[in-house]
């Protein structure tokens, strides 16, 4: 099959208050298409589950138990809270989806998941989930499963600019150009099978909330973070705008898989840390 009849296609769907796109390269086009249609699907009955908007998904129905209640949820809203409860852990609660909860404790104090039935119970009055910095990565991870499915291997998966997942390298190239930052102090370098996420204050203000403070923390323009997953990344670029640089450095020391950078304004150059 000539290169022609092999070029890269994207296709594009609104869903979760964004923009997601999936490129998918070395495929016939046709196909291509199709198998980007069947993941991009799959972004609704998400959204249906993980957004608190919606009346009646899992997570409105959590957020209006009252405490030692439990309710019977999703695989993939059971998944995604997992890996919410793991990341406030190993970023020492600076990410936490009940940050706006009532009361005081601490995700690991508000929420219990029991594996055996799919279910999560609440464990105080007034909890509040809210996996807005969490969803898109992890809908990413979820569409590259299907990707998978298909037999798709090359691909590049975006929710806007905040969340990029990339799958193998497109045939014959290094990886999927990436870069970031001011002219003149750009990071630059191709991505594979790895996923980059970035939060900051341009777009939304200054809206990433410390849990520590409950107040919008500051100092920070800009975060990305590189991490083998959506939504690692997506959780992760969130921490780094509230981490100090020696907790950022403790956490990839322990987690070497994760690379950080911030940039404390729009002129300023972009700075690695760990």
């Amino acid at each position: 099959m000539s290169d022609a009849a092999l070029a890269r296609v994207t296709v594009m769907r609104e869903a979760m208050a964004t923009e997601f796109d999936i490129t998918i390269a070395g495929w016939p086009a046709r196909e291509a298409r199709q198998a980007a249609e069947a993941a991009l699907a799959e972004l609704a009955p998400l959204e249906q589950e993980l957004s608190r908007y919606v009346e009646n998904s899992d997570v409105s129905r959590i957020n209006r138990l009252p405490a030692g209640g439990s309710t019977v949820v999703t695989p993939e809203t059971f998944e995604c809270l997992r890996i919410a409860l793991e990341m406030r852990r190993r970023t020492g609660g600076a990410f936490d989806v009940t940050y706006a909860s009532k009361g005081g404790g601490r995700g690991e104090d508000r929420l219990r998941l029991d594996e055996s039935r799919v279910a999560v119970e609440v464990l105080a009055d007034g909890i509040h989930v809210d996996l807005g910095g969490i969803g898109k990565g992890f809908a990413l991870d979820h569409m590259a499963g299907i990707l998978k499915d298909w037999g798709v291997e090359s691909a590049l998966l975006r929710a806007s600019a905040s969340t990029i997942l990339a799958m193998d390298a497109p045939p014959g190239e290094a990886g999927w150009p990436m870069g970031f930052g001011p002219t003149g102090h750009r990071v630059e370098f191709p991505l594979v099978r790895r996923a980059l996420g970035a939060s900051g204050t341009a777009v939304k203000g200054e809206h990433v909330i410390d849990p520590s403070t409950g107040k919008a923390a500051g100092g920070r323009f800009r975060a990305w973070s590189l991490a083998p997953t959506g939504a690692e990344a997506d959780a992760l670029s969130t921490s780094f705008m509230i981490l100090a640089p020696d907790a950022i450095r403790d956490l990839i020391r322990r987690h070497p898989e994760y690379r950080a950078w911030f940039e404390t304004g729009p002129d300023a150059p972009v700075e690695p840390v760990g």
